[in-house]
This record gives C-alpha cells, structure tokens and sequence, in this order.
C-alpha cells in the first residue's frame, strides 16, 4: 500500500517520545531507620567516578532521605496537641 504525497501530509506525525507515557510511582513505605541511613553513609565514602555510579547514589540518596522525613513527619504529628475545631469566621454586615 502506497500513499501520494497528498495523503501523507494528513498523515498524524509522531513527535519523537510521545508514544512513552509516564507511570505515576506509588508511594513507597518508608525503608530506612537510622541504623540502615548511617550504613548507607559509610558505604558511601568514596564517591564513584562515572555520572552513572553518581546518579545510583543519589537515588539511594534521595530514598533514605524521604524515608527519614517521612519518619520524622510522623513523630512531630504524634507529638502535637490536638488543635481545637476552628469556629467559622462572621461574614462582613453579619453579627457573630
């Protein structure tokens, strides 16, 4: 099957990685305690030499670190007082 250069200009054209969708990642538990983030900085000393070693790091990097805040996140909100209901705020030219 052929197409003539008319056809082919109506043709849809692919932009080049519009066919690649990105997938959302779900949210991950947290896999890191304090023990496993000060392995992680001693096996970590010596720094790799290719950006692609570099970019491993970082990742791991940047998941014990959300793991950690996540943690930490959670201990501050457990340590907080209840806050009291906020009453509604009285609308201008209405009495409270």
């Amino acid at each position: 099957m052929t197409t003539s250069p008319a056809q082919a200009s109506t043709l849809p054209r692919r932009r080049p990685g519009a066919h690649r969708t990105a997938v959302p990642r779900l949210a991950e538990p947290p896999g890191y305690d304090l023990e496993q983030a000060w392995q992680l900085l001693a096996a970590t000393r010596e720094l790799p030499a290719t950006q692609r070693g570099l970019l491993k790091i970082l990742t791991e990097y940047r998941r014990a670190l959300h793991a950690l805040a996540t943690e930490l996140q959670s201990i501050r909100h457990r340590q907080q007082p209840p806050q009291p209901p906020l009453q509604a705020a009285a609308q201008p030219g209405t009495r409270p």
